[in-house]
C-alpha cells in the first residue's frame, strides 16, 4: 500500500465543476491511501488561518 498526498495548488485545482477532458491530478492503485488538501469557501477573502500559498491561488488560476 502506498500513501499519496494531493496538495491544493494551481496545478491540481479546477474551478467551476468537473470535466472528463482534464488530466488526472493523481493516479492511484487499489488499496492506496490518499490524503487530499482541500480548499473551501472564498479564496478571495481567505482569513489569516489560510496558508499563504492558498491566498495566491485566485490570481494564478
Amino acid at each position: 500500500m502506498t500513501d499519496h498526498h494531493l496538495s491544493a495548488t494551481c496545478n491540481t485545482l479546477h474551478l467551476n465543476g468537473f470535466s472528463a477532458t482534464l488530466k488526472p491530478a493523481l493516479v492511484v492503485k487499489s488499496g492506496d491511501r490518499v490524503h487530499v488538501e482541500a480548499v473551501s469557501g472564498s479564496l478571495y477573502n481567505a482569513d489569516d488561518k489560510a496558508p499563504q500559498s492558498w491566498c495566491r491561488l485566485p490570481r494564478n488560476l
